[in-house]
């Protein structure tokens, strides 16, 4: 915008979330809201069908979300409807303690948001930071995300995380995680790295400089 700024992420806290011994699983987080950004669990789901097709065996799927409007309810009840005969789970409302244990336990996190949208012209529909990505890191589980808004500025492709551009790209990139434990391991304490540069200690050190 031609404006001499300086950038200061959001706080994570990052050093409440820790990594556990892995599971065969997949997370995604984001509200269930017509009103937020463009989450979209639909495509998420149709791609973990793709990958469980393609032999991806004892992989199950977790999709969180926060209830926060009217429009949630029908939401959720679609997804429901798309998830059926799929081990994949949808849990709302999850409270802090719960969502640590999932993060702590997944090896992969999925973001979606802003895909199949036009971004030039709405571009508050692609992840504007992307937290919960944060999050998912500080756990070590390796994030794959749709290649966009705040999500370029978090991941660093192919060193602590992965960027996608369509659907086969998610598959594939994730088939080549779920392949290669070595890989997975040295993304995933690449990624808990990373995180730490978006904790509330930097975040001070980062307010606290622009007022000296």
């Amino acid at each position: 915008f031609g404006i001499d700024s300086t950038v200061v992420y959001p706080p994570v806290e990052t050093d409440k979330f820790k990594p556990m011994e892995k599971d065969k699983l997949i997370l995604t987080v984001g509200r269930f809201s017509s009103s937020s950004q463009f989450k979209r669990h639909d495509l998420l789901i149709e791609a973990f069908k793709e990958l469980i097709k393609s032999g991806a065996k004892g992989w199950r799927m977790v999709i969180v979300g926060k209830v926060e409007d009217s429009q949630s309810l029908k939401i959720i009840s679609d997804l429901r409807s798309q998830i059926k005969g799929l081990p994949v789970a949808i849990k709302t409302n999850l409270g802090h303690e719960r969502l640590r244990l999932l993060y702590a336990r997944t090896a992969i996190y999925w973001h979606a948001a802003g895909y199949g949208s036009d971004l030039n012209e709405n571009p508050e529909r692609a992840e504007h930071f992307g937290i919960s990505t944060v999050e998912a890191m500080a756990s070590g589980a390796v994030p794959l995300s749709f290649s966009a808004g705040g999500q370029l500025e978090i991941i660093k492709n192919g060193e602590n995380g992965f960027l996608w551009n369509n659907p086969h790209e998610l598959i594939s990139l994730t088939k080549k995680i779920i392949d290669d434990d070595k890989l997975r391991e040295k993304i995933s304490i690449s990624a808990i790295r990373r995180s730490e540069n978006f904790s509330q200690e930097i975040f001070c050190q980062k307010i606290t400089s622009l007022f000296k």
